[in-house]
């Protein structure tokens, strides 16, 4: 294992040669070689592979902000997503622009963040890439900008009782997945939100919106941006009550067409002996009736049918026989050991090496080790 010195050093070489000169691969190739005659126990392969694999992980980090965004490879995949995302935003009436001092006395102006994402297959191949703007709203003040925030999410044993009712009646489970399930929440006078321009907002409309560019009103927010803010008139993720105005908009449509909501299991919607189980902005539907429901939804909200569950809540299901629904968490366990690079490590009676001398750990390692636990558990 190298240690965390020798890493860094192995990295920082390494990660010129993405666009590397036959002078840098020399360098780090004779790198290898030296901490191989320190380091006798390790092979040049397992060198490599220790560096290689780390870095290779890195890469696949997602950026935190647009900067860092801009300096990545994929820099037009991630522009692309973000794009599409205020298109998205603007499309569904989202917000209107105000100018910052017609805020109410009082009322708390919310930071916007862009949040990206690689979606990848169940191969992990990469799928595509993803953007969401975001409320930062942990700075809204409770009693001020928001009264409740609590609302009913599916629980793993909740979903056990719909899988083993699946099975018993020997019916399939249909998924399907809210696109941008809190926009459809709309956001009443009482719950008015003001937030920030999102970042990347002015290069957006000057490169994507020129209709928007040449409004008088979007002109002068190019000219001098720090004077506008966005007034939100629906949900945005992120905001203390979004998830609750979300879960109010779907149980009043549901229950508008005869659905009922358990009183055990508030996340539960059942319709003569149909059940759609919410998570959040997906949704598990069970039932004769399931295809018509799926439709009928589609026809109020903007949703993806998946056709049969095959991933939820961490799990993958296999619907193959009649009355028989298989659960397996095999492929979390297989990309754990990638993350934590153990894909050539073999069992073995006595995993510690003998006479080991134990060190105190580095802030780093002990993160990584903590990391570890909570991803086994």
């Amino acid at each position: 294992m190298l240690n965390a010195r020798t890493r860094t050093q192995a990295q920082s070489l390494l990660a010129k040669l993405i666009h590397h000169t036959k002078n840098e691969e020399k360098e780090y190739i004779t790198f290898v070689e030296l901490v191989q005659q320190k380091e006798e126990a390790i092979s040049k392969t397992e060198i490599i592979n220790a560096v290689v694999l780390e870095d290779s992980t890195n890469e696949e980090k997602n950026p935190s902000t647009i900067a860092g965004a801009k300096k990545t490879h994929n820099w037009c995949k991630w522009k692309e997503a973000y794009f599409s995302e205020l298109d998205f935003i603007a499309e569904q009436g989202v917000f209107d622009i105000y100018e910052k001092y017609d805020i109410p006395k009082g009322k708390t102006l919310i930071n916007t963040q862009l949040v990206f994402t690689s979606k990848f297959d169940e191969k992990r191949d990469l799928k595509r890439y993803k953007s969401h703007c975001i409320a930062r709203g942990f700075t809204q003040k409770e009693g001020i900008d928001y009264q409740e925030t609590y609302s009913s999410d599916g629980r793993l044993s909740t979903l056990r009782y719909i899988i083993c009712y699946s099975a018993q009646k020997g019916q399939k489970i249909r998924q399907a997945d809210f696109v941008t399930a809190y926009f459809n929440s709309k956001l009443g006078e009482d719950r008015t939100v003001y937030t920030t321009l999102p970042e990347g907002f002015i290069e957006w409309v000057k490169e994507d919106k020129p209709k928007f560019y040449e409004d008088r009103r979007f002109k002068r927010v190019v000219k001098d941006p720090y004077k506008f803010v966005l007034k939100m008139n629906k949900s945005l993720y992120g905001l203390e009550e979004a998830a609750i105005i979300w879960y109010q908009t779907l149980s009043v449509w549901l229950t508008s067409i005869d659905f009922r909501i358990s009183h055990a299991y508030p996340c539960l919607f059942i319709w003569k002996i149909n059940i759609i189980f919410a998570l959040v902005d997906e949704i598990l539907v069970l039932g004769p009736d399931s295809d018509t429901i799926i439709d009928k939804l589609n026809r109020n909200f903007k949703i993806k049918a998946l056709g049969l569950a095959s991933h939820f809540l961490g799990i993958k299901a296999v619907q193959t026989r009649e009355k028989s629904l298989q659960m397996k968490r095999t492929h979390y366990i297989e990309e754990l050991v990638r993350k934590y690079n153990m894909e050539a490590c073999k069992p073995t009676l006595t995993p510690m090496q003998n006479n080991l001398k134990l060190e105190f750990l580095s802030k780093a390692e002990i993160d990584e080790f903590k990391n570890l636990i909570l991803d086994y558990r």
